[in-house]
């Protein structure tokens, strides 16, 4: 019987860094992303931000910066939450030299399409209407929970394509 426990889960993705396009980030994890072997444009990967309150409710604030070391775009998003809940995530970037990220620099921008989820236990969207969902190589990427109830571990999935 395989273990999830967040260290052996890690363990399996570096095992299999060529065919696995999964990246995980846990609550107090170092942010990373793997996409596979390729560098090819146009290769889908994936990058998986665990929010974790350690069985807490999660507050709402800043929660990691991620840099993205190729180009890609953003094509969707995914929520997933322990319980039914309400959230809603901003994602900010900059460059590496204006960093840190601000709210200034928000992808979804103002819009109501921004990662979120009322009442649910899972969501998933589309980045129709963002002000920008380009990343470019280098980039971070903040993730800012705007605001949340009921939830205390959410898992945001990003659906992200080379460029």
């Amino acid at each position: 019987m395989s273990s999830r426990h967040p260290a052996h889960l890690a363990e399996l993705i570096r095992r299999s860094a060529g065919e696995v396009k999964v990246s995980e980030i846990l609550a107090g994890g170092a942010p990373v992303i793997t996409p596979g072997a390729g560098t090819e444009t146009g290769e889908a990967a994936d990058l998986e931000i665990v929010l974790d309150g350690g069985g807490q409710p999660i507050a709402a604030g800043i929660k990691c910066d991620v840099p993205i070391d190729f180009a890609c775009a953003v094509t969707g998003w995914t929520l997933l939450g322990d319980q039914a809940g309400s959230i809603r995530i901003d994602l900010w970037k900059s460059t590496y030299a204006a960093f840190p990220p601000v709210v200034a620099g928000s992808m979804p921008g103002a819009n109501a399409n921004k990662p979120q989820a009322t009442g649910a236990l899972k969501a998933q969207g589309t980045v129709a209407g963002w002000t920008a969902s380009a990343i470019a190589a280098g980039e971070i990427v903040r993730v800012n929970v705007d605001t949340i109830a009921a939830f205390t571990r959410v898992t945001l999935g990003l659906a992200l394509r080379r460029t």
